[in-house]
């Protein structure tokens, strides 16, 4: 049965303020080095933005762990599928390549202020992309799981944990990349603060969202079918239907009610929301971020 290992909520809190200090560290190393750099840190728009940037440093530190002890449960089919998940990869890292080597905007009056962002940038991208090869090994996982040299019992487990997994890679994911796109759209609040007349439409930062919503959507969607179809596949497999006219009929339709419930297969208002809040939180962050910056 796969497991995943939180810590403790000592070490949790200690982890988060870890984190939070460590990206406050980066980013006001030497930030007082020119007069430029203090008139930028001085805005209240730059503070929003430090404490987000902390935000998304306890937020790395606190799931990176296990999150890779995670995945190492599903290292068997990351290594038959390397090449499909790898090209897949590149897809999730195009606006960082766009961001670090064709688009460069001038930097900001913060010493080392390019570095500390491409930085931050390449590392915040680590955890939401583990995230979503988390969701991709989980369909293959779905796909290629399920012998009938298994137990019923051992299936309907193994089913759980995958669903349970996937629900926990898209929170995860879906988390991270919002707070990221919230972040996003501090920075450019932070810069306009300091000079109004510079060149950073509000819609780059909904365009940034918008491609990790669908990003998320097309990571998560097909794994959520695949993941129901082998629910419904696994009822039949255990509870075929009798004929309607049969004394079985009332007997199996109460069983396969409690499997398919057991199984969540019949998704609730309340899951649908929390799915759709998940794969919108970048879409989310950027209104925000905009919403906060007009």
């Amino acid at each position: 049965m796969y497991e995943l290992p939180y810590p403790s909520p000592i070490k949790s809190m200690l982890l988060v303020a870890v984190g939070f200090a460590l990206g406050l560290g980066i980013i006001m190393y030497d930030a007082n080095s020119t007069v430029e750099s203090q008139e930028f840190t001085s805005t209240p728009q730059f503070t929003v933005w430090l404490f987000l940037i902390g935000t998304q440093m306890a937020l790395w530190i606190l799931t990176a762990i296990p999150l890779w002890k995670s995945l190492a449960q599903f290292r068997d089919y990351f290594a038959s599928n390397k090449r499909e998940i790898l090209l897949s990869s590149f897809v999730f890292v195009i606006p960082l390549i766009l961001y670090a080597f064709v688009y460069n905007p001038d930097s900001p009056p913060l010493a080392h202020q390019r570095l500390k962002v491409i930085l931050l940038t390449v590392l915040g991208y680590i955890i939401p992309l583990l995230s979503v090869i988390g969701i991709w090994l989980i369909q293959i996982a779905l796909r290629d799981s399920f012998k009938k040299s298994k137990t019923d019992e051992e299936n309907i487990a193994k089913f759980l944990n995958l669903q349970m997994y996937l629900k926990r890679f898209l929170a995860i994911a879906g988390t991270i990349i919002g707070v990221a796109t919230l972040t996003t759209g501090a920075l450019r609040n932070a810069r306009l603060a300091l000079n109004p007349d510079l060149n950073m439409p509000p819609e780059l930062i909904l365009i940034y969202g918008a491609f990790f919503s669908a990003v998320l959507a097309l990571a998560y969607l097909p794994a959520y079918a695949t993941l129901q179809a082998k629910g419904r596949l696994l009822c039949e497999s255990f509870l075929p239907m009798p004929s309607p006219k049969s004394e079985e009929w009332k007997n199996w339709y109460s069983k396969r009610e409690t499997l398919e419930n057991l199984l969540n297969l019949n998704i609730s208002t309340k899951e649908s929301c929390r799915i759709g809040a998940a794969i919108l939180a970048p879409l989310t962050g950027g209104f925000i971020s905009v919403f906060l910056g007009s």
